[in-house]
């Protein structure tokens, strides 16, 4: 498993490539830009990122179609996110074509 913010298919095609005929499953955790914007304030230790949030999420939803399944994380814990990429890896849903 890899965390990594794709903003666009070549990004993944970069990842992906080096890989060869493997299964890769790509799962986007997907927040409202409200949210995201909520938690970014409310790290401690880090330079604000101004800007490069809001122009990061729209490139992602300008892409949406290519960065794999996207998942809702609003209002979900990490254990609800983590069993549903479970139940989607196991089912197949969610891979990339080799």
């Amino acid at each position: 498993m890899f965390d990594y913010i794709f903003l666009r298919p070549s990004q993944v095609h970069h990842f992906r490539e080096p890989l060869g005929e493997v299964k890769v499953f790509l799962f986007t955790l997907w927040a409202d830009l409200g949210l995201i914007l909520d938690r970014a304030a409310g790290r401690v230790g880090r330079e604000p990122l101004g800007s490069a949030i809001s122009e990061c999420y729209a490139e992602i939803e300008e892409n949406r179609g290519h960065l794999g399944r996207f998942l809702s994380v609003a209002q979900r814990t990490p254990n609800a996110v983590a069993d549903e990429m479970n139940r989607l890896t196991l089912g197949g849903s969610g891979a990339l074509p080799t």
